[in-house]
Order: C-alpha cells, then structure tokens, then sequence
C-alpha cells in the first residue's frame, strides 16, 4: 500500500472524457517589426459602394499596424499580396519581412502566394485546423474592425454599404491613435502625417472641372461645385485624394478638389427626443403659441443648431430657440449651458441678470401689460433709438405686416418718428388734393 502507483491511462476514459485543450495564452517572445506578418478575410454580407465583395487585413505582430485591401472576388488575393508587398518596399529597407501567417481556410492555400513568397526569402505558414489562436493578431484584427465599423456607421449615419470606406478610415485611425505609441511610428519610426485626415461621413463640396459636369450644367451661370459625403482617402485607387460620394447618382469622385464642413453629417438622422412642456413661459408664447419642447445636450451646441439671437431666462434655467425650425425649443440650466459653450469655445457665456437702466421703462412696460408678472427677454440689440424688443434681423417686410406683429405700438411710434423727421428736415411737402 506504501508503493507509489504508476500512473495508469484507461484509453476508453481519455476517448469517452476528451475536451478541447485550454487556449495556451499569448506567447513570451518578442518580436521585430516585419518578423511576422499575419491576415485573413473580411467577408461583409453585401457589395461596397466601391463594387467589393471583400476585403484582406493584414496585421504586424510586433506594432499592430495594419493595412487593408479591397477585392472583388476571392481570387484577386494574390494580386491584393503582391500589391501589399510593393507598398511595404520602403518599411523593407529597415525591418525584413521574415514570415506570413494565416488560418487554414481553402481561400488562403494558395500555390500562387506560396510561391510568390518563398521565391523572395519569405516563409508561408499556415494555423492549424480549427485553432485559429495561432493566428490571434487577424482574427483579433477582423473582430476590432468589424466593432469599429458597425460603431461608424452608427454615428455617420452612411449606409452598410459604405463598409469598406470604414475600413480604411478604422484602419487609419489605428496607425495613429493606442495607449502609450502608435503603430505608425513603431514601425516607420517617425508620426503619421494627419493633416489630410477628415471627419467620414461628413458633408463635402466638390469643385468640377467643366469635362466633369453634365453636358447641360455648363452654362456660365451654373453652380461649379456638387454637394457630396466623405468616404475617406482614396487608397484602393493608388492615388493620394479624397473620395467623395454622391448618394443621388451613386457616383464617386476622387479629387482633391474638396471643400468640407465637418460639423455636418448629411446622412445622420437629426433625432430629437421631444418632452413635455414645461410651466407657461409668457416671454415664449407671445412668440410662438404652440412650442416644442426638444431634449437639450452637448451636440446642439457643438453642431451649432442653437439660435442664440431668440434666447430667454428665468430664474437659472435658459430656453433656447433651434435654429432653422418654427417653434423649437431647448431648455437648460446656465450652469451647464456656460460649461458647454466654455468646451466648445475656450469662453463662458456671461449671462445678464439685470436689465440695463436704458431699458428700465420697457421693461416696466412688459410688467404692467402682462396677466401674470414675467422675467423680461434678454435684449435682442444695443442699438439707441431703436425699440428694444424690435430685432433688428426680422424686421417685417412692409407697414402692413409690422400692424400685425406683437410689436405694432412700438414699429407705429418708429414710423411717426421717422415721419416727423422727414417733414422737420423738408424732405418732401405735403399736397392736399
């Protein structure tokens, strides 16, 4: 009984009680840029705006820089190799590319690319069936894209067909932006350029040469510039210029004659989430009798949607008019609105309580006319001699529409002003027919 036992092996035990082998964890070595570079497919479930079907990434193990190519078909990935070879020719010249690997799937066995390789020094490797761990950096790769692509979409608002634009633009912004480094300087050793970089999805306007635009929009007259969305850098064409789609005539122009406006998202849903309105404000519905009420956040702001000339307070909270819609309204506390405007901006947005002395009388005014005493609107000018609830960028259109407005009295004693002077001054005399 003291006797240490050998270890037995029961074989129906081992076959009746198998279970796969725990992934083994990430390797200790540590590798050199271009020692080893590994891909895989993405396969999308519908054809690019560019007329691809797929696309290959190719991932370096030591700085996980990443390119990406589009294909049409499967069996263009030898071309799309080759061509990953040529542009990677200067990164050779400092680091030698030593080995690719990929998975075990029939669209990479490829005697093309094996020979393509080997003939140059380069080892082919492949991952064992069904353990696609050793090939961890691509398909790791193809998963984080995929994330970044559908998180794209979403906030761009482009169509899913617009998918392999995203790809590069992910892919992009993966050169540039980790924790500690990037993987562009890792491997080149020097900071990506990122002055051509823009916002994808963004509204852009593309100037045409006459040879460009339709045959019956030559005219002298005719607009020399089309409004488009930006797909990002035109890499796929190897050339360095932008790609800018139409979606009314699905067209792509590659130019680097593009003017763009990075505030606006032309394809993004302008969703606002419309709440109950809240207590009366007297100061609004003498403007508008029937408001809507919108959910305030950071982005009006930062979008500039907000018409700060038709604003009001009341106690600490502001109610702000959107700009370019009827009867829209935001509300806010100034605490929050001054912190918004201070990211935006560099500067806070100083508030004025009371009102100035000039405008005590039109103030007292408003509170004797009204049911219920109001807070004053905030001015809209500082213009003497002109009636402070007057804006001076709406004015009415002719007599007979300034009768109609809330303000009349005041636009009537402007008008009798005005014709005093006249008659003072001898502009014209008076015949009595």
């Amino acid at each position: 009984m003291n006797e240490k036992m050998e270890e037995v092996v029961c074989p129906d035990c081992m076959i009746g009680k198998a279970q796969r082998q725990p992934y083994p964890g990430p390797v200790k070595k540590k590798y050199k840029p271009m020692e080893q570079v590994h891909w895989d497919l993405v396969m999308p479930s519908e054809e690019s705006t560019e007329g691809y079907r797929h696309a290959i990434l190719l991932i370096d193990r030591a700085t996980r820089y990443r390119w990406a190519y589009g294909l049409k078909t499967k069996d263009e990935v030898p071309s799309a190799l080759r061509k990953w070879y040529a542009d990677t020719a200067g990164v050779r010249t400092k680091h030698s590319l030593v080995r690719l690997m990929r998975d075990n799937a029939g669209e990479n066995k490829s005697t093309e690319v094996t020979e393509f390789f080997e003939s140059r020094g380069v080892e082919t490797r492949y991952s064992a069936a069904y353990e696609q761990w050793q090939n961890g950096p691509a398909e790791a790769s193809v998963r984080v894209t995929g994330r970044l692509i559908r998180s794209e979409l979403s906030s761009t608002g482009l169509p899913t067909s617009t998918w392999f634009s995203t790809v590069i633009e992910s892919t992009n912004a993966a050169w540039t932006i980790t924790t500690n480094s990037s993987p562009h300087f890792d491997l080149y050793g020097e900071k990506k350029d990122v002055s051509k970089m823009r916002r994808l999805g963004c509204q852009a306007f593309v100037y045409l040469e006459p040879e460009r635009r339709p045959k019956d929009k030559r005219g002298k007259y005719d607009p020399p510039a089309i409004e488009g969305v930006y797909l990002g850098p035109a890499t796929d064409r190897n050339t360095s210029a932008h790609k800018v789609w139409v979606p009314t005539s699905n067209k792509i122009y590659i130019t680097n004659q593009v003017v763009f406006n990075e505030a606006v998202l032309p394809l993004k849903p302008q969703s606002a989430k419309i709440y109950p309105r809240p207590a009366v404000e007297e100061e609004i519905l003498r403007t508008d009798s029937q408001p809507t009420w919108v959910e305030y956040s950071y982005k009006l702001i930062q979008d500039d949607q907000l018409d700060t000339g038709v604003m009001y307070e009341k106690g600490d909270r502001l109610k702000v008019k959107l700009r370019g819609v009827d009867n829209w309204y935001v509300e806010t506390t100034k605490e929050r609105y001054n912190a918004d405007m201070l990211k935006k901006t560099g500067r806070s947005w100083d508030v004025t309580t009371e009102p100035p002395e000039l405008y005590s009388s039109y103030y007292k005014t408003i509170a004797a006319m009204a049911v219920e005493t109001p807070v004053p609107p905030r001015p809209l000018h500082n213009f003497k001699g002109l009636p402070i609830s007057i804006d001076p960028t709406k004015p009415p259109k002719n007599y007979n529409e300034a009768m109609k407005r809330a303000d009349a009295a005041e636009w009537q004693a402007s008008y009798d002003a005005e014709y005093a002077g006249f008659k003072e001054q001898g502009a014209f005399k008076i015949d009595h027919i």
